[in-house]
């Protein structure tokens, strides 16, 4: 493709997932061996051809962390950076405390630490964010819906459908 056309493709899909409990959000740190190494971030990465943006969350976020925690889908979030050329899906988890108490990742490398951290302290270290997390926390929307779902209230509208028809998937833990 050439022309107008291909410069509003994104060139890199790439797709994560952003757990929240009790007030807080999962992180992974990067490890010094990746790139953005320190940086803490959401566990996603590039989507294969053909995969659905919900899959490829699904199978990177395993396989950064052996397993997720049970939750469910209660939104979507979308970032395009770079003129369009880079698009993130995002989907908000919401995981019962219980299940946070008890989620242990296996870290596969490519991060070398993990912590449930406030919303305030990721508003506070941009500089510690991982870009795509950093850039996502500056938009006043997303800040306002994702205070408003760590407050147990609804803060996002009703998620797109997904690969598999639903608007709501339930997360389990990987075999």
């Amino acid at each position: 493709m050439t022309g107008a056309m291909s410069r509003s493709l994104p060139t890199k899909r790439s797709a994560g997932l952003l757990f929240m409990s009790g007030g807080r959000v999962l992180l992974l740190r990067r490890s010094a061996t990746s790139n953005n190494a320190g940086l803490w971030g959401l566990p996603g990465g590039q989507r294969d051809t053909g995969e659905h943006a919900d899959e490829a969350a699904w199978r990177e976020s395993c396989e950064e962390m052996g397993w997720v925690p049970p939750a469910r889908v209660v939104g979507q979030l979308r970032l395009e950076r770079q003129h369009r050329r880079k698009r993130y899906d995002i989907f908000a988890c919401q995981c019962s405390p219980r299940a946070r108490e008890r989620f242990v990742p296996r870290l596969n490398g490519e991060h070398d630490r993990y912590k449930w951290a406030s919303l305030a302290w990721c508003l506070a270290r941009p500089d510690k964010l991982h870009p795509v997390l950093a850039a996502l926390l500056r938009q006043p929307d997303v800040q306002a819906a994702l205070r408003r779902e760590l407050e147990g209230k609804r803060g996002f509208k009703k998620p797109r459908a997904l690969a598999k028809g639903a608007t709501r998937v339930a997360l389990r833990p990987a075999a």
